[in-house]
């Protein structure tokens, strides 16, 4: 008679059928050392950060953070052999494989949905639509093939070293043989990296973005008022502006506009743009500029405005409209553009152009602004927005070379690096904290981040007001090397109101989550990333120290900016 199967004999038999089967093609092309550390750096990777990811970046994080994981772990492991001479037991290696396959999936699938429940709570706090359940798979997916390409480049690079050592071993000491083949696959992964990846992929963008420069965008057209370059009887030709240019000198209300805003008459605001292609140098760029501030008059308006773009040459158009509304058009923005490429490359590759751009024009400005009537000449402000408040502060020494120079500055989500911003965030008052920093008592440096914290203590506020507008939330701002190693201040103290409680900083991790998060700054509504539009009045009204309008006014300007469509 038949026996019937046990339990105990299903068991067996699955196990040598399906379980040992997989178990030998895992063990044999992973290590479990490595295996451990995957695991432990993609729960890691799923915690929360600064801004909402779309699924496809939530995988891509997972996926490289894992990679990584993975190589620690095998660094690790070598470590303690090489160092301890120490090596598990067999047992005991039995028992961790054991672990990593009960806790592996239980895992993965707790911190996946963990992960989405974080996200919701960031989306919420942006006021964005939350995730779908369908989303946690697509993660998953993304994170696999992502990891597997990370693991297969990592595998050919070992591959090509073992080749290089056999090869040079054969007839040389192994010492040397190693020594070289390390040397060669450092020295050649360089050159592939710099040469054919960064080399190639930069100049793809540059001839990308430089065709973009110079298309002149849908419903723009030339103007004809000689308040503005690129007109007729502009020093700076319409083509040599630049699609960013264009936008910006035919762009801004009307004169019947303003007037039907300020009940008052009103007059046409002056902007003043010169391109990368008018000029070849910064100098020349700036001495083409000065030249049409002279040319248009605008040293005889009441306002002038000196403005660094950001990377692709852009100024925000609701800092500039808003700028005409409140000075009823007696103001004039200058600026030049020091390059075509999304502020993200230029970070990287035009970083000193940015710096040198906004120093020479407002060196170039205040030197002539510097020798006119102090009773008539404009009240002289510095502005920059992104990398524009990179290379716009370039300019200055430190408070007291601001305090000598201009009689105002508004500078908005301020990459990490920059100077003065980074004195005066390192040196701030000890109770505040690095998110919303106070400087000497807040008495001529300020930092905000809505309307209340911009309107707080106004008669306290010293001439030559200097204002830094910064959301808690924004990357650009708190991105930095250092994240890989070490825990910023901001991470360290209560979160920002835009910030979810539980984001935490890990190693490395923390940095590749908010270098992604970049990339969706301005993806996230006003308030909140990289966003400012919607506090853009009452940041521009302060520091010109405007008391012309009224609450009303002010309210239905802040409303309309921040409703404003950007084409």
């Amino acid at each position: 008679m038949k026996k019937q199967p046990t339990a105990k004999n299903t068991a067996e038999i699955l196990s040598k059928r399906y379980l040992r089967p997989v178990h030998t093609f895992i063990s044999k092309h992973f290590r479990l050392s490595g295996l451990l550390g995957a695991l432990v750096f993609f729960c890691l990777a799923m915690t929360p950060s600064l801004l909402p990811r779309p699924t496809l970046f939530m995988g891509i994080i997972a996926g490289i953070a894992t990679a990584i994981g993975y190589g620690f772990g095998l660094i690790f492991s070598l470590f303690i052999r090489v160092s301890f001479g120490f090596s598990l037991k067999h047992e005991y290696r039995r028992c961790l494989w054991i672990f990593f396959y009960i806790a592996s999936p239980f895992a993965v699938i707790l911190m996946s949905i963990l992960g989405s429940s974080w996200q919701n709570q960031v989306r919420l706090l942006v006021g964005e639509t939350e995730l779908k359940g369908s989303d946690i798979l697509q993660i998953a997916i993304i994170t696999v093939v992502t990891l597997l390409a990370m693991l297969g480049i990592s595998r050919l690079v070992r591959y090509t070293y073992g080749l290089s050592r056999r090869r040079l071993t054969f007839k040389l000491p192994r010492w040397i043989g190693v020594s070289i083949s390390l040397v060669l696959i450092v020295l050649v992964g360089g050159l592939i990296l710099k040469d054919v990846a960064y080399d190639n992929l930069v100049g793809l963008a540059r001839d990308v973005y430089s065709k973009q420069n110079e298309q002149i965008p849908l419903n723009v057209n030339q103007p004809n008022s000689s308040n503005r370059s690129g007109s007729p009887d502009s020093l700076v030709s319409w083509p040599s502006i630049g699609a960013q240019g264009q936008r910006f000198v035919s762009g801004g209300p009307t004169t019947d506009e303003l007037s039907q805003w300020s009940g008052k008459k009103s007059i046409e605001q002056i902007r003043v743009y010169v391109g990368v292609n008018t000029a070849n140098t910064a100098q020349s760029r700036a001495d083409i500029a000065l030249k049409e501030l002279i040319r248009t008059k605008a040293f005889g308006r009441k306002y002038l405005i000196v403005a660094t773009p950001t990377g692709t040459g852009w100024i925000e158009p609701q800092s500039a409209d808003t700028m005409a509304y409140l000075t009823n058009g007696n103001s004039a923005i200058v600026a030049t553009q020091y390059s075509y490429l999304p502020s993200w490359i230029s970070f990287i590759v035009d970083k000193d152009n940015a710096r040198e751009s906004g120093k020479t024009l407002y060196d170039t400005v205040y030197d002539y602004w510097s020798g006119l009537d102090k009773e008539s000449r404009p009240q002289l402000i510095a502005y920059g927005l992104s990398l524009g408040s990179f290379g716009g502060q370039a300019a200055f020494s430190g408070l007291s070379d601001m305090q000598a120079r201009t009689e105002g500055a508004l500078f908005m989500g301020t990459p990490n690096d920059t100077e003065p911003w980074r004195t005066f965030t390192t040196k701030r008052d000890s109770a505040s904290p690095e998110i919303l920093p106070i400087y000497d008592g807040g008495q001529q440096v300020r930092f905000a981040y809505n309307q209340e914290t911009i309107m707080s203590n106004q008669n306290q506020w010293k001439n030559q007001r200097i204002l830094y507008m910064q959301h808690a939330s924004d990357p650009v701002i708190w991105w930095s090397p250092d994240l890989i190693v070490s825990k910023p201040d901001w991470l360290k103290e209560k979160r920002g109101s835009d910030v979810v409680p539980n984001m935490r900083w890990i190693p490395v991790v923390t940095f590749l989550q908010v270098t992604v998060d970049q990339f969706f700054g301005t993806t996230v509504p006003n308030g909140h990333g990289h966003n400012y539009a919607n506090t853009i009045v009452y940041a521009l009204n302060s520091i010109i120290k405007n008391t012309n309008w009224s609450d009303e006014q002010i309210v239905s300007l802040q409303d309309k900016m921040t409703s404003y469509s950007i084409d």
